[in-house]
């Protein structure tokens, strides 16, 4: 490509698309020129369209061209004649604006519980991102429970670029509370020495837990649903199935009709869990030793029977409200039933001595420097060797024919009797044998007439109040009549008075003497002082807006124009209120002429007699209402009455029964009986007599009973056989 003398650059022809022939491209004008090929416009520069131009040739036919897809000029370029250049020239390259693409992250925890956003975008502006962007990533990522919309709002809303940034939370799920068994005793103390604060009880070792007929023994505590959860991902989470026990019922125990939720004690005895499988709560009655009751057992306090298989060692204690039955051999040791005492293998006191207590009756094959008490009989197969028995019935010792029974030694007492094949021994041991004593029943005597002098003397309380209320109703019944009068006539009073206060209001409303006349003066007084400063305040306003137009000369401006008309309608406002507060004043000064001061005076009066009507009234009623407790409270004090009437009724039938076993004891003879050999040194007293024998006797039968008109003495009268004198 060479320039011309007008500095036009030659073109190369090559680069041009073929030109059509002359003849055919100007044959006519109205020919069809869809034949002829169109130029792209990209493919010509700024230079060649201005030669076309000057040339005249296509100028009008070239299309335009925009100004943005146009090369630079080619003056710009250097002139070479390598076809290289020419090629770049041709196919110039435009390069566009690209915005930058946000990354949206969404993190999900691996509980799948919360969502995380992560934002980033290069360069961070301008800001790209938009609500439904992140909204599409979190369909993306499956999320769909607990989206934070406000805070995706937020974010876009401030332009922000988060970085794990929580967007969703799931809801936790939460567990519930398996149901639970509150068991009401505990055996963790079990096996352990008591502890009493400043020493430690070896001897009491917690082995048992006695309960009385309806004690709670286990409560169930129903168990508690939780809350289903939910991920970000709406996956239900549910709650573990929940434990729901059952009541361990066992032996001795149901559930209680006032609760269903409660097992309790059908009986007295004691609680222990079944041996088998230590689920099942068992109250019994009878509880078993197998061993020796020593330091792995510990003392004992049953709530029902004991059975002991083997012995009880020194020290210890066994304490039953029901019989206890012990295999083997009783130490020095305490044991005390409810029932009876029975023991197989015998009584060894020793020093400390063993006592033993039974309501009942109380069976040995022995007993040694032991101390029986039996609220019914004694029964002791072998020998007592100085040992104190004492029963309310008889005390026998030895069996039958057998010839091992014998007291030896001691002190032996009976109500009944005593029988027994020897006493005493030929050491001359001092054994002393009564019979003919009763001491439970006078003890029950004595009991029972105080607890029936206690009943009687509050009987003599209870009919003094019923009395005292009888006599109030019945002279508030004779009042009745003319307390229904007064009652009336105080209605029809209070009636009167409160329409002559309503009458009186009306008209007190009228004239406006609902307040003190002094009162009333002083409020409207008030009211003026405040009225008149308000208008002076009003009035310098004015003043010194209207002095302000005078000094000037000129208009004033729209705004003082405006609020000096509003202050001259208050002005006019004020005044007019002013006027209108002091006519009222006037008013109120002269209203209260003698004929008001009456009216006012009148209205107070029945206002107080209202008062006083009202009062009467009320205390009439609180008069009736006390008399209606009273005749409610008298019936429930003669139901007292008759109750306690009952009570000693049965104390006093009691009591005959006692006296009756008493004179029925004084009826029977009391006796001693001795089937081998009475020693000498032994001791006899029956009822009101005492012997000492100093001689042997064999097959002596002493039979004897001296009535006594106070059985509670005794008088000891000593004879000594063959005549030796006292």
């Amino acid at each position: 490509m060479n320039e011309d003398s007008t500095g036009i650059p030659d073109i190369d022809h090559d680069l041009l698309p073929p030109a059509p022939a002359p003849e055919a491209f100007w044959e006519d004008e109205e020919d069809d020129w869809s034949d002829i090929p169109d130029i792209d416009p990209d493919l010509l520069t700024p230079d060649i369209a201005e030669i076309l131009e000057e040339e005249g040739e296509w100028a009008e036919d070239i299309p335009d061209v925009e100004p943005d897809l146009l090369t630079p000029d080619l003056g710009d370029f250097p002139l070479t004649d390598e076809p290289e250049l020419v090629d770049e020239l041709e196919e110039p390259e435009v390069e566009e604006e690209v915005l930058p693409e946000p990354a949206i992250f969404i993190t999900v925890s691996p509980d799948k519980m919360t969502a995380f956003l992560t934002i980033e975008q290069e360069p961070p502006d301008p800001y790209q991102v938009t609500v439904h962007d992140i909204q599409i990533a979190l369909t993306h990522s499956r999320i769909e429970y607990g989206i934070l919309h406000d805070r995706i709002e937020e974010i876009v809303a401030a332009e922000q670029y988060p970085r794990s940034e929580i967007i969703a939370e799931g809801r936790p799920m939460v567990p519930g509370v398996d149901g639970r068994l509150e068991y009401l005793f505990s055996f963790a103390e079990g096996g352990r020495p008591k502890d009493m604060g400043y020493r430690v009880d070896h001897y009491d070792l917690n082995l048992l837990r006695n309960v009385s007929a309806g004690d709670v023994l286990v409560r169930k505590i129903p168990p508690e649903p939780g809350r289903e959860g939910m991920t970000v991902q709406g996956r239900l989470i549910r709650p573990p199935k929940l434990r729901d026990p059952r009541l361990p019922q066992g032996k001795g125990t149901l559930i209680s009709a006032e609760n269903p939720l409660e097992l309790v004690s059908e009986f007295d005895g004691f609680v222990r869990l079944d041996r088998r499988t230590f689920e099942q709560v068992i109250v019994d009655q009878v509880f078993e030793i197998y061993g020796n009751v020593d330091m792995s057992v510990g003392n004992l306090d049953v709530e029902g029977a004991v059975n002991i298989k083997r012995n009880v060692n020194e020290g210890f204690s066994v304490k039953a409200t029901g019989d206890i039955t012990i295999h083997g051999l009783v130490e020095s040791c305490y044991i005390e039933a409810g029932g009876s005492i029975e023991i197989k293998g015998g009584v060894i006191g020793g020093l400390q001595r063993a006592t033993i207590k039974a309501d009942g009756d109380i069976a040995a094959k022995f007993a040694d420097q032991a101390t029986l008490v039996a609220g019914q009989n004694i029964f002791i197969i072998d020998e007592a060797v100085n040992c104190t028995l004492q029963a309310e019935e008889m005390v026998v010792v030895g069996e039958g024919s057998r010839l091992k029974g014998a007291i030896i030694g001691g002190r032996v007492s009976a109500g009944r009797e005593i029988r027994t094949i020897n006493s005493g021994s030929d050491t001359g041991i001092h054994t002393r044998l009564r019979v003919g004593e009763r001491p439970s029943l006078v003890r029950r005597r004595r009991t029972m007439e105080s607890e029936i002098l206690q009943q009687e003397h509050k009987l003599t309380q209870l009919d003094t109040h019923i009395q005292a209320m009888t006599e109030k109703l019945l002279a508030r019944a004779n009042q009745r009549q003319a307390r229904a009068a007064q009652m009336a006539s105080l209605q029809t009073r209070q009636s009167e008075l409160y329409q002559r206060v309503k009458m009186l209001m009306e008209q007190a409303r009228e004239v406006g003497l609902l307040s003190e006349p002094d009162e009333t003066i002083n409020i409207v007084n008030s009211e003026i002082e405040t009225t008149d400063a308000t208008l002076q305040r009003v009035e310098a306003h004015i003043n010194s807006l209207e002095k302000k137009q005078t000094q000037t000369v000129a208009q004033l401006s729209a705004e003082d124009q405006e609020t000096l008309n509003k202050l001259q309608v208050a002005r006019q406002n004020l005044s007019n209120k002013l006027g209108d507060m002091r006519n009222l004043l006037a008013k109120q000064k002269n209203r209260w002429s003698k004929e008001a001061r009456d009216l006012w005076r009148d209205l107070q009066l029945s206002r107080t007699d209202l008062e006083t009507v009202h009062s009467k009234i009320q205390q009439l009623k609180d008069d009736d209402a006390l008399n209606q407790k009273i005749e409610q409270a008298l019936p429930q004090m003669e139901a007292e009455r008759a109750d306690l009437n009952k009570l000693m009724t049965q104390m006093k039938d009691e009591l005959e029964v006692i006296q009756e076993e008493i004179a029925a004891a004084q009826r029977t003879p009391p006796k001693i009986t001795i089937t081998d050999k009475l020693w000498p040194g032994t001791e006899v007293v029956i009822r009101s007599q005492k012997r000492r024998f100093s001689k042997l006797e064999k097959s002596v039968s002493i039979q004897h009973a001296i009535r006594d008109d106070d059985e509670e003495e005794y008088i000891l009268v000593r004879s000594l056989l063959n005549n030796e004198k006292e």
